[in-house]
């Protein structure tokens, strides 16, 4: 586990770099990227702890499977990309559609200059809930094999770096074959007519078939935030946002 976070902080320290000399939006905001360093670290310390707890709890066992060749091993890393943004997908559209779920998600909306340090700027009760709605089933519906897992994984981190990436990056032709960052710039975009677009983490054709994906314009990207949440609100209110907005809920009768 540990190692996977060392990928992450490379990948910020090579996109981080592209984004000084490539920014989409100038940002000088060291202090929202130390704010959202410590959001990971929360992330990873207090979401982690949790899923390792869950883990021992749970009666989690999925099959374990045997990969004949390479051949093999790439396809089912290619399956794992598949499902793995399909489920990924409903449960961040349903982050988007019920009130119950978007004060979680709100934090990572937050943001007011989207960047590489926003990738892991993420509630905590995200690690465990993701876990359980989207590793769980996946790894259940395909099976486990610690290679083809290794380079899913690998793939995952890089994808998730690069598509918050501060960095004026157009794909072209491949814009809706794979997500860059103008592309999910625009699901994280203030504008309204950008709300609810651009789900998927992998494969926007996912967008494309469910009616919410947004092709970006040659020179769009757009700023980013939220309206009821200030990118610069204090870390402990922040924090207890969404248990707050949950008792105000259960009081109201939801």
């Amino acid at each position: 586990m540990l190692h996977q976070y060392f990928q992450y902080l490379a990948l910020f320290v090579l996109f981080g770099l592209f984004e000084i000399f490539y920014p989409a939006i100038s940002s000088k905001n060291h202090k929202g990227r130390f704010r959202n360093i410590i959001y990971s670290l929360i992330l990873v310390f207090i979401g982690g702890g949790v899923v390792t707890a869950l883990l021992k709890v749970l009666p989690f066992q999925p099959r374990i499977v045997l990969t004949s060749g390479i051949e093999h091993t790439v396809l089912l890393t290619l399956a794992y990309l598949i499902v793995f943004d399909l489920l990924f997908y409903w449960y961040h559209r349903a982050q988007h559609t019920f009130s119950l779920l978007w004060p979680i998600h709100e934090l990572h909306h937050a943001d007011t200059e989207i960047n590489v340090t926003t990738t892991l700027r993420s509630y905590w009760l995200e690690q465990p809930i993701q876990n359980i709605l989207i590793y769980f089933p996946l790894f259940y519906i395909l099976g486990y094999n610690e290679q083809s897992v290794s380079f899913f994984v690998i793939i995952l981190i890089v994808m998730l770096v690069f598509s918050h990436a501060n960095v004026r990056l157009s794909l072209g032709p491949f814009t809706s074959i794979i997500v860059g960052p103008q592309l999910h710039r625009i699901h994280h975009s203030k504008k309204r007519k950008h709300y609810d677009k651009n789900f998927a983490q992998f494969l926007p054709i996912i967008d494309i078939v469910f009616g919410t994906y947004y092709k970006p314009h040659k020179n769009e990207f757009p700023s980013s935030g939220t309206p009821n949440l200030a990118s610069d609100e204090s870390i402990i209110s922040t924090l207890l946002k969404p248990f707050q907005e949950w008792r105000n809920k259960i009081r109201t009768g939801l």
